[in-house]
């Protein structure tokens, strides 16, 4: 995987693999990694996402917008789901059994337009979620971030989420 990152993006960004710690869930990963950022902004990829960009969505990388990539899903009780509206994200909703009507899967691709904005509002998920002993989730520092930036979503149809045990399976075949 490492490889493949470096192969596709090794020329035009800076990349930094982080490993986190599991039980923070992945925004007390996200934040490890943060530290490293010396840029305002920083275009985050999850280390089990693949994705393809054709030349029209690349140019997206290089918008001044904070995005999400989102796709289509089955199982929305797997994905943190994104409710979009007119292109824009409305609200994020974390690992819901029913799906509900306008909303696609973050794909985990993310652009960060303010990286100390988004860092503040993911240390204070991640302090209270440490009070709790739970994981931090990536949607809890994004409500937080959206007040201040909004996110659009770009729909994106060429990605597959390694994390997933179905996806895994089917990758190999």
């Amino acid at each position: 995987l490492r490889n493949y990152v470096t192969s596709l993006f090794g020329t035009v960004a800076d990349i930094k693999f982080v490993d986190g710690d599991p039980v923070g869930g992945p925004g007390d990963s996200l934040l490890s990694g943060l530290k490293y950022v010396r840029t305002p902004s920083a275009l985050v990829v999850l280390g089990d996402t693949v994705f393809r960009f054709d030349e029209q969505q690349e140019k997206t990388l290089h918008s001044s917008n904070d995005f999400v990539l989102v796709g289509d899903a089955d199982y929305p009780e797997r994905w943190c789901m994104a409710r979009v509206n007119s292109g824009s994200v409305e609200k994020l909703i974390e690992k819901k059994a029913e799906k509900e009507t306008g909303t696609k899967a973050l794909i985990g691709v993310y652009k960060i337009s303010d990286v100390s904005i988004f860092k503040t509002s993911l240390e204070e998920a991640v302090q209270h979620n440490r009070r709790d002993h739970t994981p931090t989730q990536l949607s809890e520092a994004f409500t937080g971030y959206m007040k201040a930036k909004p996110l659009q979503a770009y729909s994106f149809s060429q990605w597959l989420d390694l994390g997933n045990p179905d996806n895994l399976i089917g990758s190999r075949k």
